[in-house]
């Protein structure tokens, strides 16, 4: 079946302007209508301008038709507001501008009868009446007066009301001049012109003569109303919650925006640098890079949708670190301290064919030597290792004179306030030093050795561990393990 060519050609651009609203994220709105929101759009900024009031009429007749003006038409009020929280479907109502002497309309936007956003029309001036009308009382702009004795008719004002100045423009910008400007006013007669921008009054007529016969005010010009969808709420980011420093090209992506013409990503870390704008970008991750917040939000000509936010944390590479105690009794006990940072797990090389993965191990070299270990610190942006060297000599970790090694310590381990020590009667003048379990020396002081005699050491200040107490005389010393509970 063929189609007409003009209906193809009526087809054809009905299509391309279809297109161009759906596309469009505002939508202006010059007859009433019901309108559906999209699902996911919950926010938009609307404007309203109220009808236009008619200009009066000079009306020839013989108690009124001397030369002179009608009044200009009170101009529509002019809103705008920012609503949240839509959903479903509104009422579009764009007030008519007047043509007789009723009021402009009214333009809202309404849900279920009650207006959203609303703008009054202007008042329409009475014939053979030289006072302009008043605009529309409610808007965010009210509506400005019409002018006396044939002027122009009133825009929507910002307050001011003078004889139709300040009419707003399609833009809602404030226009240069008032609504319909009226005939000449002072050297010719004519009827009123209509409203020029929307919710423009109509200008007053003018009649010269008292034989000239009437003429008519302009209409007021109809309003409008504008509806701009901002973008719909972002949702779920996807990518990476964890990362390392220095990675680089690490994806993030969020399903497409309704609406949105643009996405704004963002970072609250720093060392991140973010490439591309669409719903997708990469990140490189600096060396220092530190964790934050990624945020991203559509963006369109109307404003900015709701935020999403993912918590990235960035993990650094570890640094392996550690410190050791040789023990002087147990023969080549070692008690080994971690102090290395940012790591999970840990191995230990002891060089004589034994590891460990405790964080704090405690190891017994079984011959004398020099045994350089090694810990492997490692989590899972990398490892890092340090080596130290340890001797071991087992001949000096003990006594150096046999006779001290026979002296006794007790109660050991001691829950008491106070240990006794008793030496080999040979002994005479001695010392007597207690250190901690890392070698910083806690008492030291000299005695007198007597016959059997039991010397007193006073512990009641120290906090429950292993100390180590040695006897020093002129021919060496001896050290012993003293556990305090």
């Amino acid at each position: 079946m063929q189609i007409n060519p003009f209906i193809n050609k009526i087809l054809i651009v009905f299509c391309f302007l279809f297109s161009i609203i759906i596309s469009s994220q505002s939508t202006t709105y010059n007859n009433s209508t019901t309108i559906t929101l999209p699902t996911s759009v919950t926010k938009a900024t609307v404007q309203t301008w109220g009808g236009g009031g008619k200009g009066g009429s000079k009306i020839f007749a013989f108690s009124s038709g001397t030369t002179g003006g009608a009044g200009g038409g009170g101009g529509g009020a002019y809103s705008i507001s920012t609503l949240s929280g839509l959903t479903g479907s509104y009422d579009v109502i764009v007030g008519m501008g007047s043509s007789s002497t009723a009021p402009g309309g009214n333009s809202s936007f309404t849900k279920g009868g009650f207006d959203l956003v609303l703008s009054r029309g202007g008042n329409s001036a009475s014939n053979n009446t030289n006072s302009g009308a008043t605009g529309g009382s409610i808007g965010t702009f009210i509506g400005g007066n019409g002018g006396n004795n044939g002027l122009g008719g009133g825009g929507s004002s910002a307050g001011t009301n003078s004889n139709g100045n300040n009419a707003f423009d399609e833009n809602g910008a404030i226009a240069p001049t008032g609504g319909g400007n009226g005939g000449d006013g002072k050297t010719s007669q004519g009827n009123g012109s209509d409203g020029i921008y929307p919710g423009g009054g109509g200008g007053g007529a003018f009649r010269s003569g008292f034989f000239s016969g009437s003429r008519n005010g302009g209409k007021g010009a109809n309003g409008k109303v504008i509806v701009c969808l901002f973008p719909a709420n972002a949702g779920t980011i996807s990518g990476y919650s964890t990362v390392c420093q220095g990675d680089s090209a690490v994806s993030y992506t969020i399903p497409a925006i309704s609406n949105a013409t643009s996405y704004n990503w963002s970072y609250s870390g720093t060392g991140a640098t973010i490439s591309g704008s669409s719903n997708s970008v990469n990140i490189n991750f600096s060396a220092s890079a530190t964790s934050g917040d990624l945020t991203v939000y559509g963006v369109n000509e109307c404003g900015d949708g709701e935020l999403a936010t993912s918590v990235i944390t960035v993990n650094t590479t570890p640094t392996a670190g550690y410190s050791y105690v040789i023990s002087p009794l147990n023969n080549g006990e070692v008690t080994f301290t971690n102090t290395s940072t940012n790591a999970t797990s840990f191995l230990w090389d002891f060089d004589d064919t034994n590891t460990s993965t405790s964080i704090n191990p405690i190891h017994t070299f079984s011959a004398n030597g020099t045994y350089n270990v090694k810990l492997t610190s490692t989590n899972s942006c990398g490892s890092d290792e340090e080596t130290l060297e340890l001797i071991i000599d087992n001949n000096i970790l003990g006594v150096e004179d046999e006779i001290l090694n026979t002296f006794s310590l007790y109660p050991n381990p001691v829950t008491s306030d106070r240990i006794k020590l008793t030496l080999p009667n040979e002994i005479e003048d001695f010392n007597i030093t207690i250190s901690s379990i890392l070698g910083q020396e806690l008492f030291s002081n000299e005695f007198r050795n007597g016959y059997n005699k039991i010397h007193n050491i006073d512990v009641a200040n120290y906090k429950s561990g292993i100390y180590f107490i040695t006897v020093s005389t002129s021919k060496g010393k001896a050290t012993k393990r003293l556990i305090i509970r």
